[in-house]
């Protein structure tokens, strides 16, 4: 079993079984639910005679949304240059310095770019609640994009995660006896009732809620520090803009300078302004604003 590097291959495999139990509706929330999970767990063992649990999906099923949430990161900035024959973003070093601060795996982007981002897009991106329509010919449902979902089991919707771990034998089930069959009996008639199935369905909603808190957290902690990250790099930007006109770092204009674009409010208006000149005469009108005398 793949425990670090998997080959290219069974990740291009792992990823079309994601898809296609996301557009079968196993993927209610922002996780697989357990019947996606098995699902993709019989298929990996179908394509590789081998047997599987979810943790290595999952650590791969981690490492694709890291890719995936950098690639979208680096593309909210604008004027992006792309190699012509990888595909690949094409941006001086200054600009990656800073975009590596907030995504460290964002580096890999300036050789290729993201694989597969269309399905990625499906299996990362918020998903609508799905309408299963009437079962097709063949016993099949269809979802949203009509894939029928040839892997469900439909018994097996509240397993827990010891049942996700799947193995290559299949022992015949041992002859019921006289003993086994009465229980059976037994046990059938409160089946229904049965308080330890509804305590599993508890633990199961829990549990896929506790993931959705902490990736909520996760992507709003990410999307505070790509803010600010951006911020601060606009901010260092018209500093040395302002060098670069000649502006003495020691002089009150820079001081100035300092003191009002600090303020991201007030950049708005300083964004636009053609020349250097035109720039300093507005910074000395806010910094006298700032501290309360009218401007001259």
């Amino acid at each position: 079993m793949p425990k670090t590097k998997w080959p290219q291959h069974l990740t291009d495999f792992f990823i079309t079984a994601l898809v296609d139990e996301c557009r079968a509706g196993n993927r209610p929330h922002k996780t697989l639910n357990s019947l996606g999970r098995q699902n993709v767990l019989k298929r990996l063992r179908d394509y590789t005679g081998r047997d599987w649990t979810w943790e290595p999906c999952k650590s791969k099923w981690h490492e694709l949304k890291k890719r995936w949430n950098s690639w979208k990161y680096l593309h909210t900035f604008s004027g992006l240059g792309y190699h012509p024959h990888t595909g690949a973003i094409d941006m001086p070093e200054e600009w990656w310095a800073d975009k590596e601060k907030v995504h460290k795996v964002a580096k890999v982007f300036k050789q290729a770019r993201l694989e597969r981002e269309e399905d990625l897009d499906v299996i990362f991106a918020k998903m609508e609640p799905v309408n299963v329509g009437p079962r097709e010919d063949g016993g099949h449902e269809r979802g949203r994009a009509g894939v029928p979902t040839h892997y469900v089991d439909s018994d097996d919707s509240n397993d827990s995660e010891a049942d996700l771990q799947m193995h290559n034998s299949n022992p015949s089930p041992p002859q019921p006896t006289r003993l086994t069959t009465r229980t059976s009996e037994s046990t059938g008639k409160r089946k229904a009732s049965d308080p330890m199935d509804s305590r599993a369905s508890f633990l199961e909603g829990f549990k896929t809620f506790y993931h959705d808190v902490s990736d909520w957290k996760t992507e709003k902690q990410t999307s505070r520090a790509s803010k600010k990250a951006e911020e601060d790099s606009e901010y260092e930007q018209f500093m040395k803009e302002l060098l670069d006109g000649g502006v003495n770092p020691d002089s009150h204009e820079y001081f100035m300078a300092s003191e009002v674009l600090v303020d991201i409010t007030r950049r708005g208006a300083y964004r636009p302004l053609p020349t250097i000149e035109a720039k300093l005469a507005w910074i000395k009108r806010a910094y006298l604003m700032k501290i309360g005398q009218p401007p001259m």
